[in-house]
């Protein structure tokens, strides 16, 4: 009876048992599973032993009891426990039915934007918010943006899927100094060796990996992003606003690469000449929109200074290439935003050798919007920033510039409230620099231990030291 018993459990409850006992048999295969075992309640279990081995010849009892009924009503014991795997099958059916399906896959990628994100990435958003509501699927690539919503976590599988890649390039892309960099490095090369379609968009003149200048020139842009200056300095403005005509140019062009016939820079085959001519005619438009936009760049931030009339004229003359070797532009009441006029003046300026603004108004925020515009700049000997707020976040921007420039010969920065950080870093750069004969520091907040470190940084240079004053 006992083997028939155990044959009727195993087949209700689908499980193999080889027990003696069918009773004891069943009851562990009833418990399997509504229950984990709580470390919790060790001694409440110790407390129920007792009862438990007090109360076992009871329950042996009736185990016998309930087997002996089994035996003479199989057909009971049969159908209570179909009952139970029909329950259990219902559960089952629910459980499926009630699990919510998985989301559907997102829609190819059709624009794919290569940005650096380091400098780029209000651009790219801007942009990509832009395409999105022409309801084209656009995604940007970069470690970056993951949580931006249109950013992408296969770049790429993007990449290689979309229909045209825009290039966002700013004056570090495709550089080898970041991660950033090294990424568009890829894609770029990637795209090129690919042939792919793309759509060049550049914000800066120049490039700092000099490689880059040669894949990305004039003849291959397709438009010109210049950043408008921002409000204040100090509080830059967030938003970036998508130049008019941006977007639909874009779609055109993705729309051209689609048609039978048609190259990976969006023009349709034709005899070599005509590709020659069609690429002058675009670097010369490009050279005409850089002058334009430039211009319009400088006058608006110009504008936006409070310093002199006179300072305002000479900054014009620098603009314009009219202006002497000497510009004296003391005492002028130069702000943030006129050293960044400034600096848009001298870029290109060959003529300038030297330019002393001491005593002025401007902040390290200026001081920084001086350097980045000047590291285009082939000219320029001497700087003084004198007796103005430069402060150690200046000192660093100054560093920067001077570790890249190659024709600055002296810097004077007397009472400029620089501390020994931005003194170190000065010294630091200046073993790097291939032209810099001299550094004035004195009257700031060194201290002995900070004087004694730029004494050695300075020493540090292979040749002839730099004379850092004191």
């Amino acid at each position: 009876m006992a083997e028939g018993t155990a044959a009727a459990w195993a087949w209700t409850r689908e499980a193999n048992t080889h027990d003696e006992e069918a009773g004891a048999s069943t009851r562990e295969q009833g418990l399997e599973g509504w229950g984990t075992y709580d470390d919790d309640d060790d001694d409440d279990d110790d407390d129920d032993d007792d009862e438990d081995n007090g109360n076992k010849g009871n329950n042996d009892g009736a185990d016998g009891a309930d087997a002996g009924d089994e035996e003479h009503n199989p057909h009971h014991s049969n159908s209570a426990h179909t009952s139970d795997a029909a329950d259990t099958a219902d559960a089952t059916d629910t459980t499926t039915a009630t699990q919510p399906s998985p989301p559907p896959p997102p829609p190819p990628c059709e624009v794919y934007i290569s940005v650096n994100t380091d400098e780029g990435l209000a651009q790219a958003s801007a942009l990509a918010e832009a395409i999105e509501a022409r309801e084209v699927r656009c995604v940007i690539g970069g470690r970056k943006v993951q949580q931006h919503r249109l950013s992408s976590t296969k770049s790429k599988d993007d990449l290689r899927d979309s229909k045209l890649a825009v290039i966002i390039a700013t004056a570090n892309y495709g550089g080898v100094d970041t991660t950033e960099g090294r990424r568009t490095r890829q894609e770029l090369e990637f795209i090129f060796r690919e042939d792919r379609a793309f759509y060049l968009i550049k914000t800066c003149d120049h490039f700092k990996a000099p490689r880059v200048d040669t894949w990305l020139t004039d003849e291959l842009t397709r438009f010109l992003w210049t950043a408008p200056p921002p409000a204040s300095y100090s509080e830059p403005d967030a938003a970036v606003d998508v130049p008019a005509g941006l977007v639909d140019d874009v779609l055109a062009d993705m729309a051209t690469m689609m048609k039978p016939g048609s190259d990976a820079t969006g023009g349709g085959v034709g005899s070599v000449s005509d590709e020659r001519r069609r690429k002058r005619e675009n670097a010369e438009r490009i050279k005409q929109q850089r002058a334009q936009q430039r211009s319009n760049h400088f006058n608006a931030v110009l504008r936006r200074s409070r310093c002199t009339a006179v300072a305002k004229k000479r900054i014009q003359q620098i603009f314009s290439g009219a202006l002497a070797i000497v510009v004296d532009l003391h005492k002028q009441h130069l702000d943030d935003f006129a050293c960044h006029a400034l600096g848009i003046a001298l870029q290109n300026n060959t003529s300038t050798k030297e330019i002393r603004m001491y005593c002025n108004d401007f902040t390290p925020n200026g001081v920084e919007a001086l350097c980045r515009s000047l590291e285009t700049n082939r000219a320029l000997t001497m700087l003084s920033l004198a007796s103005n707020n430069v402060g150690n976040r200046g000192a660093a921007a100054l560093a920067r510039l001077v570790e890249t420039h190659r024709h600055l010969k002296e810097l004077w920065l007397w009472n400029t409230a620089i501390g020994d950080e931005g003194a170190v870093a000065l010294a630091t750069a200046s073993t790097k620099s291939r032209s810099l004969e001299k550094i004035e520091l004195e009257g700031n907040r060194l201290s002995a231990k900070g004087i004694t470190r730029v004494e050695a940084a300075a020493k540090q240079k292979i040749g002839k030291p730099v004379d850092v004053k004191l």
